[in-house]
């Protein structure tokens, strides 16, 4: 009976939110307080038909039908009452005018509009409902909610979890960061734009109409009609298509100089990735020693075997401890983060791939196939079309041009005969001009300008260069001096980790050595397994570098 008759809130609620449709008037808070009422009266017209028919039952032994129709029949004055009484008293602020006008209007507009959808439905679509259900037993009706509360929570908790976590090797995550990357995307619009502009580059100027009336030729009246075309130089549309062609090309090479920054933001980002992940293992374990050993300081006061400092001194590394897992947990999640939104998704990725401890092998002599070097090399290229392009517009422009003509009067002919012409007899000539740069100074001075941004582009070519040598073997020392210390924590570091570990535990717990001598040793270790992930760590990023460096 009880979602019966909080049936009556959707149903009210339709005709609230069709009457602010209607009247068109946003959501707001006073609209919502009039949700509140609207309910509120449509609940209460519920319960009244609700309780009427059960009292009906319970005194009557005729049929379902005949007891709704009885109770609707009886109950339908005080339904009308009701509904009527608060549409009529909400009226006047329906339409209301005057100060506050703003907050009333939509509060009754909503009570008005509720009421008259929830009182015609309430009277046809809840004894229904309530036949419906009657006809369904008790133990189906419970199987039908409990059913209905499972699928609920399943949904819920399929929200809560809708975020995947996807592990993913490096190739796949770089794969994915080129597809989806924005920054690429941008690059990749422009190369389409500048595809573009070579068709644009023979153009034709506008075609000039022109007409000249009155005695311009006798004391006649005469007509002249004239058509005008100018031509550019040919080498100017030559030139100028040259030009756009280096622009498309550069937009090419930075666009490759742009995947190569995303190869190595990407690959930087999965090592911070991989790291995060052996440092958290590193920390479990950690844990797992501490809280250990904790418990056993603990009992060791209890029986009075040990001082407090000793408990207390666990206690605080195994909070330390915890504090920095949490620490560490935040700067994993915000590199989650970050890939998630190179590669343009939402799911939460996890290293497949660990740290690579291994040595590789690097071409340096590929380091002339860098992007940033093909970018100069078109970059230059482009210069020097420019300056050609200056050079082409010192040439000559064309004009050509058809005119038409009256000379009304008498005429002499080339028999020494004389004929009246008039508007009707036309005359036509061809005119054909040339645009000479006579004040040319301004063009010379754009032309030495190109040719010293032709020795700019060549000096940030060579500075280019040497910059990447540099960084080359900056990054080829790196790889070196890490590689060699991670080889030494390899074969040595970490052994002599383990067993320092495992010697100070044993005789930790021999009473051997006290607590204070046993921290010590633990935190040598840890020092020791820590510093290798932190060599591993910058070995790896040494060899993002000289991936980068080599366009690998």
């Amino acid at each position: 009976y009880g979602l019966l008759i909080f049936s009556a809130i959707p149903l009210s609620a339709t005709g609230g939110i069709f009457s602010l449709w209607v009247r068109d008037m946003p959501f707001s808070i006073s609209a919502g307080v009039g949700f509140i009422a609207l309910f509120g009266v449509a609940v209460l017209n519920g319960i009244v038909l609700i309780t009427e028919i059960v009292h009906i039952k319970e005194n009557d032994q005729s049929s379902v039908k005949d007891i709704i129709m009885k109770a609707t029949e009886t109950r339908l004055r005080p339904i009308l009452m009701t509904a009527a009484v608060a549409s009529l008293g909400f009226l006047p602020m329906a339409l209301s005018t005057g100060a506050g006008a703003e907050v009333q209007r939509p509060l009754a507009t909503v009570v008005i509009g509720g009421l008259l959808t929830s009182t015609l439905l309430t009277l046809i679509v809840l004894p229904c409902l309530y036949l419906i259900f009657d006809r369904v037993s008790k133990k189906n009706t419970m199987k039908i909610i409990v059913t209905f509360c499972v699928i609920t929570l399943s949904s819920v908790c399929n929200a809560q979890n809708s975020t995947q976590v996807n592990s993913m090797h490096l190739n796949e995550v770089i794969q994915k960061a080129v597809e989806n990357a924005p920054t690429l995307k941008v690059n990749q619009l422009l190369e389409k734009y500048y595809s573009l502009l070579p068709k644009t580059a023979k153009e034709i100027p506008k075609t000039q109409f022109a007409t000249e009336l009155g005695n311009y030729n006798t004391a006649a009246f005469d007509v002249r009609i004239s058509v005008l075309q100018p031509l550019n130089a040919g080498a100017v549309n030559q030139r100028q298509k040259t030009v756009f062609e280096t622009f498309f090309a550069t937009a090419q090479a930075n666009t490759q100089v742009q995947v190569m920054d995303v190869k190595r933001l990407t690959r930087s980002l999965y090592v911070q990735l991989q790291y995060y992940q052996a440092n958290h293992l590193l920390l479990q374990q950690i844990d797992s020693i501490y809280a250990g050993y904790q418990k056993i300081a603990a009992l060791r006061f209890e029986k009075g075997e040990s001082n407090l400092l000793e408990k207390v001194s666990l206690d605080n590394l195994v909070m330390q401890n915890k504090l920095m897992s949490d620490m560490q947990h935040a700067d994993y999640r915000a590199v989650q983060l970050q890939l998630g939104l190179l590669i343009q998704s939402e799911t939460i990725i996890v290293a497949a791939d660990a740290l690579e401890s291994s040595v590789q092998l690097f071409d340096t002599a590929q380091w002339r196939n860098n992007p940033f070097i093909n970018l100069s090399t078109q970059q230059k290229k482009q210069a020097v079309a420019e300056t050609e392009l200056a050079k082409a517009r010192l040439k000559p422009d064309w004009l050509l041009g058809y005119n038409n003509q009256s000379l009304s009067g008498w005429q002499t002919l080339n028999d020494r005969t004389e004929k009246l012409y008039n508007l009707g007899n036309r005359f036509s000539s061809v005119t054909l001009g040339m645009a000479v740069p006579v004040f040319n100074q301004s063009q010379k001075q754009k032309i030495n300008a190109a040719k010293i941004n032709e020795e700019v582009i060549d000096a940030a070519t060579k500075a280019t260069t040497i910059s990447l040598q540099t960084k080359l073997d900056k990054a080829w020392q790196d790889y070196d001096k890490f590689s060699k210390a991670v080889l030494y924590y390899v074969k040595t570091a970490n052994k002599q980790a383990d067993i320092i570990i495992n010697t100070a535990n044993l005789s930790y717990k021999n009473g051997q050595i006290n607590y204070i001598e046993w921290g010590t040793l633990l935190n040598q270790a840890i020092g020791i397994k820590t510093q290798y992930l932190e060599v591993l760590r910058q070995l790896n990023f040494a060899a993002t570098e000289l991936n980068y460096l080599l366009n690998n």
